[in-house]
């Protein structure tokens, strides 16, 4: 029987079904607002995947330095309290209703998904599937059996076949190249700005490359940006402040290859009766009847550990996001008995 992986970005599902959804989506029925519609969608999306012979990861951020090698790493990004609170819940949620979740402290998801593809031999999977609607991973580990499928719709799946179409929008980029493109012409996402000379550089590169034979499937590595790093060191074009430069930029640009193997992921069972009762809180049908367990109606075990999420953000307890405060406002309004509309 064919087996096949799906490593999903769920914060990048978060973060699309937080930012592309209005108040209805978000609405999981008249008396009860969730949110972040992401979190339903994620859930949907990753048992929908799930056969027999399937195994589907959640990966997610974590915490990490990266901005301590350049201060303007996602510095224009916003830290919303929402969805910290969104992904603390899926962290205890998706292992309680048999989704393996892969998390580590200062790793990012895609620090994750690439150690977890490097770590697979290739003959253990037919198919490897990367659902995240960031180009730049995926776009580094392409092959015959990995390709990347969007978090949202208007995404399309990119694979080895399209590659030069998809993985940068009107630029033609050599097969498996994508993370040496942002080294040299930055990536303005992460408010990361280019060299000098990029161009050239880039060009330069990629003639490196071929002249020591480094297999495509290496080329978005570190080690090759080192090596080239290295050959300009030696003939004296780099200086020692460019070699340092160069250096922490590797930090940010390219994906941590310490983090988690696939066999270090804890396995996940399905509990049906924490899966009914949380999942009720999300009113997805598809997701409870994916999992053979009962529907029912929002209850107080449900709300009571959600309010913990919340009471662990408001005290500075759990603070994931790097420069997220304590005192930021989350609002959630629950009216499902009348009487207790709360804020926080």
């Amino acid at each position: 029987m064919p087996r096949r992986i799906a490593l999903v970005d769920v914060s990048a599902l978060i973060y699309a079904g937080y930012y592309v959804s209005n108040d209805d989506s978000k609405e999981i029925e008249d008396t009860l607002r969730f949110p972040i519609a992401g979190a339903r969608f994620a859930i949907r999306r990753l048992l929908g995947l799930k056969g027999s012979n399937d195994d589907v990861i959640a990966v997610m951020d974590s915490r990490t330095d990266k901005n301590l090698s350049d201060s303007r790493y996602k510095s224009n990004r916003d830290h919303i309290a929402d969805i910290h609170i969104q992904k603390e819940y899926l962290k205890f949620l998706l292992p309680n209703i048999g989704i393996k979740v892969a998390v580590k402290e200062n790793y990012e998801a895609d620090d994750l998904i690439y150690s977890i593809v490097y770590s697979l031999p290739y003959d253990s999977y037919d198919m490897l599937t990367i659902i995240t609607d960031d180009s730049d991973i995926s776009g580094a580990i392409v092959n015959d059996k990995i390709s990347r499928v969007g978090a949202t719709s208007k995404t399309p799946t990119l694979d080895i076949n399209n590659y030069t179409a998809l993985v940068k929008t009107g630029k033609y980029l050599p097969y498996n190249s994508v993370l040496a493109y942002h080294f040299f012409y930055g990536k303005p996402s992460n408010n990361i700005s280019s060299l000098s000379n990029s161009k050239t550089l880039f060009e330069r590169f990629l003639k490196f490359v071929e002249a020591n034979n480094i297999p495509d499937n290496r080329l978005s590595e570190r080690y090759v940006m080192l090596m080239f790093c290295k050959s300009l060191a030696v003939s004296g074009e780099l200086t020692s402040d460019d070699i340092n430069h160069w250096l922490k930029r590797c930090d940010v640009i390219y994906p941590k290859t310490d983090g988690l193997k696939y066999n270090d992921i804890p396995d996940a069972k399905v509990d049906a009766d924490i899966a009914s009762t949380h999942l009720s809180m999300l009113r997805e049908t598809p997701a409870l009847t994916a999992l053979k367990v009962p529907r029912l109606a929002p209850n107080a075990i449900v709300l009571s550990k959600f309010d913990k999420f919340v009471s662990m953000y408001r005290s500075g307890a759990s603070l994931v996001d790097a420069d997220i405060t304590a005192d930021k406002s989350f609002m959630f309004t629950n009216e499902f008995e009348g009487d207790n509309t709360r804020s926080f």
